[in-house]
């Protein structure tokens, strides 16, 4: 196994403050007439609730090996705390690495499928969203070995939500664009102990074990836990598939014609090129207004290793749940980091 000393692995970070006076100004330039049908605007994209500075302090005590963190931003102001002159921290604007004939994006996808162009980032790289946060420490080695991504490869059928009307949408296309490049039949012989790994969930291993009797693709399972990718994957599949990642990157808001950054994690994984691993044990998911006095607990005591605290589209009262959070998160991590001035 390679030495985590050997392993030079960045962390990929973007942010957006939904408050901010000119950014709110520039989205509504663009939703007039650039709004799609059924394309995804609500501000559950867009909202933030503080509780960056946790971000930050999870990832130094329990990933400090990381080489440099890419934090990626509209482009306009940033949180007056963060230390911006950290030797570890690259602030980077969209502009410094979209093309500007995608510019303005409002768009996770744009920002995502072009993070290969990131000046200085490594080759491999973990892929955060802000509202996912590190609890207990995590050595390379559980995203990374060998130079190959700690990953699952699921099979699952098209799964519809009513809470996200767009994503089922977008899964469907990631599948059709891996359907052109990969067979079915020679994915399952290929990678058959890789589908059938003992470490796997059982859920998981029904899936895919039920997947087999059927001869096409139907849709993937990818965890939303931090994406282990690899940059040289990105820029593959733009040299291939240049045609939808053009598209997808010309889209100002999420679009039901869109692919996602979930296509470059599949695509990495039916070449084989991924190690087999129960991520689910990696991090928990959990809706921010569902979040029990049990699951608040587990956030103050650490007792899970990494927590995704989802924006609840039900329409509840999130910022209750918020102040809960940030409240559990200020008792995990009660210390300043290094990359805080105050």
């Amino acid at each position: 196994m390679e030495k985590e000393s050997n392993q030079k692995i960045d962390i990929v970070l973007p942010w957006v403050d939904g408050s901010d006076s000119d950014w709110r100004r520039e989205r509504a330039k663009w939703q007039g007439g650039s709004l799609s049908e059924n394309a995804d605007d609500r501000e559950e994209r867009y909202r933030d609730y503080g509780l960056l500075r946790y971000w930050f302090r999870g990832i130094e005590e329990c990933m400090p090996w990381v080489r440099k963190i890419h934090f990626i931003h509209y482009g306009g102001r940033i949180p007056d705390w963060i230390n911006t002159e950290h030797p570890k921290l690259d602030i980077v604007c969209h502009s410094d690495y979209i093309p500007s004939e995608y510019l303005p994006t409002f768009s996770s996808h744009v920002i995502e499928l072009n993070l290969f162009r990131i000046k200085d980032l490594t080759e491999n790289f973990i892929y955060f969203n802000d509202d996912i946060f590190m609890l207990q420490k995590s050595v390379p080695e559980d995203w990374f070995r060998k130079g190959l991504p700690v990953d699952m490869l699921s099979f699952c059928p098209v799964l519809t939500d009513r809470l996200d009307e767009v994503m089922p949408y977008i899964r469907l296309n990631n599948s059709v664009v891996l359907t052109r490049h990969f067979d079915k039949k020679e994915v399952i012989h290929r990678l058959f102990f890789k589908l059938l790994h003992i470490g796997y969930p059982p859920l998981i291993f029904f899936y895919n074990l039920a997947e087999m009797v059927i001869p096409r693709f139907s849709a993937f399972l990818t965890w939303h836990d931090p994406s282990p990718l690899k940059k040289s994957y990105l820029k593959k599949i733009w040299e291939e598939e240049p045609e939808i990642m053009h598209s997808t990157s010309m889209h100002k808001f999420r679009d039901p014609r869109d692919v996602s950054q979930y296509l470059v994690r599949e695509w990495i994984k039916l070449s084989g090129e991924f190690v087999p691993a129960n991520v689910m044990r990696r991090a928990h998911f959990m809706y921010m207004t569902r979040l029990s006095d049990s699951d608040i607990k587990k956030i103050e005591k650490r007792r899970i290793k990494c927590v995704c605290i989802n924006d609840s589209y039900e329409g509840k009262d999130n910022d209750t749940a918020a102040l809960a959070i940030k409240e559990a998160l200020s008792k995990a991590f009660p210390h300043r980091s290094s990359f805080e001035l105050s």
